[in-house]
């Protein structure tokens, strides 16, 4: 199996939660629509839903390994073939749900549009109105593909990593990270460090997240670096169980 075949199999197989993920979505929109239209209500906003799809790609990521490592595996395809293969699926996936997205934003704003009922995109909610028509289009399909590839390129190397672990390193790392960001960092920020490193990271954040351009371009380096730890991951994962 060479990597088109193996492009294609990813493809196929991704169809099925993609679509049970839209319908989803249309249902929900649905019911938000009749919701406005026969309860009295003042007013109602519908905000950034395009971080449903991220958040969905996440879960994608963490699903995207194991099954389809082994069937690789099994039909003798290389593991530079199951990483390429993977990249170039996540790419692809992430720029078709981006357009799909837009487009739902797009209708959304002509259905909520009225004295009583609004609809922000995600860019918008985060930056405010960065321009109109075909600049406006064009930037906020980039910031959606890039916040898209960020969160399933996470997800998949989450994945691999736990896939890699032992029964112990796995319940250390389920238990010791969530520990050690919510509880010892808090802890020794408060007590040792006197908020400085709170402080430092929201310079940072907003340095690297502030803008934009900035997101797209720290989305972009964080899905890199992501997909740079994967690979010699896999590249010594053997079949398990």
């Amino acid at each position: 199996m060479n990597i088109k075949a193996a492009l294609k199999y990813r493809l196929y197989d991704s169809k099925k939660p993609i679509l049970i993920y839209y319908l989803a979505i249309a249902g929900l929109l649905l019911l938000l629509f009749t919701s406005f239209m026969s309860i009295k209500i003042s007013s109602g906003r519908v905000n950034g839903m395009e971080m449903a799809s991220a958040i969905f790609l996440f879960v994608f990521g963490m699903n995207s390994f194991k099954e389809s490592f082994r069937l690789f595996m099994q039909n003798g395809v290389s593991r530079k073939t199951v990483f390429v293969s993977q990249l170039l699926s996540a790419l692809i996936i992430c720029a078709t749900m981006s357009l799909i997205d837009n487009i739902i934003s797009f209708l959304n704003k002509i259905i909520f549009t009225s004295d009583r009922f609004s609809y922000t995109g995600l860019i918008e909610q985060i930056y405010g109105k960065q321009g109109s028509g075909i600049s406006m289009a064009i930037l906020s399909f980039v910031f959606c593909f890039s916040l898209n590839l960020a969160f399933l390129s996470l997800g998949f190397l989450i994945t691999t990593l736990y896939y890699r672990m032992n029964k112990g390193q796995k319940i250390a790392v389920s238990i010791g990270v969530p520990a050690l960001l919510y509880v010892i960092l808090p802890v020794l920020d408060t007590i040792l460090f006197k908020k400085a490193l709170s402080d430092a990271f929201g310079k940072l954040f907003s340095f690297a997240f502030g803008s934009p351009f900035a997101s797209i371009l720290s989305c972009i380096i964080l899905s890199a670096v992501f997909y740079c730890f994967c690979w010699p991951l896999i590249k010594k994962a053997v079949v398990r169980d």
